[in-house]
């Protein structure tokens, strides 16, 4: 009895360090995308960070990552037309 419920303490401590571990770990990669983005972070930034439930690190980490997206579409784009703007003038019609 005793045996098992030392077992139970551990197989809970254990998963709880997992959970905090992957937690930390979706912390540290969505600060890591914003200092890349903006450089270094204000204060209150970083409590904000260390504040969020781990569906809402996901969330932020998602939403970055889908405006990263939209500005590289939107870059190829400029970049598409500049180069037909440059293009232009040696078109004959």
């Amino acid at each position: 009895m005793l045996e098992q419920t030392i077992e139970r303490w551990f197989d809970e401590a254990t998963m709880k360090g997992v959970n905090l571990g992957m937690q930390r770990g979706k912390l540290e990669g969505l600060a890591y995308l914003l200092r890349l983005r903006f450089g270094t972070m204000p204060d209150w930034v970083e409590a904000r960070l260390s504040e969020a439930s781990e569906e809402q690190l996901m969330d932020w980490m998602g939403r970055i990552l889908r405006a990263c997206a939209r500005l590289m579409r939107v870059d190829d784009a400029l970049s598409c037309c500049t180069g037909l703007l440059r293009l232009l003038p040696h078109i004959k019609i």
